[in-house]
């Protein structure tokens, strides 16, 4: 979560891991997002448990993910942490073969969320992949939603 120098609030995706090639090539080549073409996997058991397993193709970034939703899912509260973490209404990414950097305006409608218990969490090779430091301690707040249709309304170039 970061902001321009103008102060726009938005969010800059670091990796997005997509199993669709096509997809993953339109992202890079035409929104300057780092997506990454991934095998990607999830399952869900008896007791509602998601078993989310995704690798990268090109490096040996890995991740693993357990958990669980409530049956509840609602709309966060404008000012809370949910609110701050799921509504994002700018993206920004970076063309590194041109050195710029680019803001896109995104729409959608609120994302109905769920808490999560989270049974498995192994994901270090993701920030290890992304040159950064592996977190010492689990997520604070963990939610789930169904997804939402999003809309990216351009990416220009800052200036």
């Amino acid at each position: 979560y970061v902001r321009d120098v103008r102060g726009r609030p938005g969010v800059w995706f670091y990796s997005l891991d997509c199993d669709q090639p096509l997809a993953c090539a339109i992202a890079r080549r035409f929104f300057h997002l780092n997506y990454r073409d991934a095998d990607m996997a999830c399952g869900v058991d008896g007791g509602g448990w998601r078993d989310f397993s995704s690798r990268c193709r090109d490096e040996a970034a890995s991740a693993r993910l357990k958990w669980r939703p409530s049956p509840a899912a609602t709309a966060a509260v404008a000012g809370s942490l949910d609110f701050f973490l799921v509504e994002r209404y700018r993206l920004f990414a970076h063309d590194g073969g041109r050195g710029r950097l680019f803001s896109g305006v995104v729409a959608h409608d609120p994302y109905l969320i769920s808490s999560v218990e989270v049974g498995e969490l192994a994901v270090d090779e993701l920030f290890l992949s992304n040159r950064l430091p592996v977190p010492e301690a689990g997520p604070v707040r963990a939610v789930a939603s169904c997804g939402v249709q999003v809309r990216i309304l351009g990416v220009n170039p800052i200036t």
